[in-house]
């Protein structure tokens, strides 16, 4: 058995390799999404304005606390202040975002580094999620090649819920992904934890829900999902995602659902990347437009290809009866971390 010293020596090269990988893609990010943060105002889509003003009156609701009538204070407000996506979008970016406005004031550049945050949490979850399916190497140049793709620098660098759903959605899959793999509960709440918080971010995060659904059949883990430790995440996306949605359909119903589903998916749809992509990088005349199509396309087709492919893995592990063991999907390994934990006297 390898000495106390050669355990504790593995586990610290684990997360030194780790950190290594993940800060320069955490700082990368942060550049890219934060140069001239301050030298534009808010204009994309008509939404960006409503975005922000929404979480301005969240952090004026939680400086004067109308605990005694939050819904006319809400209505006074909008009378004044006609520009809120109260009910039309799901309150949690906006709570940090007010948090936010509390902390740094109310500026566009506050603003704009709530979603550098967010963008944080997708680079991280996301380097976790395909560290834990491939390899360290996989995992550092898919996610730097997802941050050279125009939509996630363009929406990066604006107040827009598609980054912080983003987030919200990848920690939820990588969550997911663990508690299919691990007898423990814990994955399994931080997972219904993410789901709620991705559905009260974007209507659109809904796909996780069938997605989950498809992954666990690919995966023959169907009967993973039946086990009690799923009661209390399913308990917490029921009460609170549908308790919120209930008031929305409610209240909202008919703009809600146009918002979410629109009018029908377009023969367009499919080839809207191919379309967008010249748009977001420059003219075709421009001498650096086609390299980077180049990167950006290979960005796409190694995220479906991963995604694809560790379905895949995952089935043929189950049928040959091995599966995804709990030490194959933690990280660092929970056998390292045990063996030198109950030799330092720890547990």
């Amino acid at each position: 058995m390898p000495s106390v010293d050669a355990m504790r020596y593995r586990l610290h090269n684990i997360i030194f390799v780790d950190l290594a990988l993940l800060v320069p893609l955490l700082a990368g990010a942060a550049v890219v999404c934060a140069i001239g943060i301050g030298e534009s105002e808010l204009y994309v889509n008509n939404d960006e304005t409503r975005h922000a003003m929404t979480g301005v009156f969240v952090a004026d609701a939680l400086r004067d606390m109308p605990l005694g009538g939050p819904a006319e204070y809400a209505r006074e407000y909008y009378g004044r202040y006609p520009a809120l996506g109260l009910v039309h979008w799901p309150p949690l970016f906006y709570a940090v975002e007010g948090i936010g406005f509390l902390l740094g004031g109310v500026s566009v550049v506050t603003a704009k580094a709530v979603v550098i945050f967010f963008m944080l949490v997708f680079v991280l979850y996301f380097y976790r999620l395909l560290a834990l399916c491939f390899s360290r190497a996989v995992a550092f140049a898919a996610t730097a090649l997802a941050l050279l793709t125009p939509q996630v620098v363009y929406y990066g660098r604006a107040v827009m819920l598609e980054v912080p759903a983003l987030a919200m959605c990848t920690a939820a899959a990588y969550y997911f992904y663990r508690a299919l793999g691990e007898k423990k509960r814990w994955p399994a709440l931080a997972c219904g934890i993410f789901l709620t918080a991705a559905l009260l971010t974007k209507q659109h995060a809904a796909y996780l829900l069938p997605f989950f659904a498809v992954y666990a059949v690919l995966s023959g883990r169907v009967k993973e999902l039946l086990t009690a430790r799923w009661i209390a995440p399913v308990l917490i996306v029921l009460v609170l995602a549908g308790g919120y949605y209930s008031f929305a359909l409610s209240t909202h119903g008919s703009t809600l659902l146009k918002d979410a589903v629109g009018g029908g998916a377009a023969a367009g749809d499919w080839t809207w990347y191919l379309r967008t992509l010249p748009k977001q990088i420059g003219s075709r005349d421009n001498p650096y437009a086609w390299p980077s199509m180049a990167v950006s396309g290979a960005a796409l087709l190694a995220l479906a290809g991963s995604v694809v492919w560790c379905a895949l893995r995952t089935k043929e592990n189950t049928a040959a009866g091995s599966g995804d063991s709990p030490e194959s999907t933690s990280w660092p390994p929970r056998r390292v971390v045990g063996a030198a934990l109950r030799n330092s006297g720890t547990v």
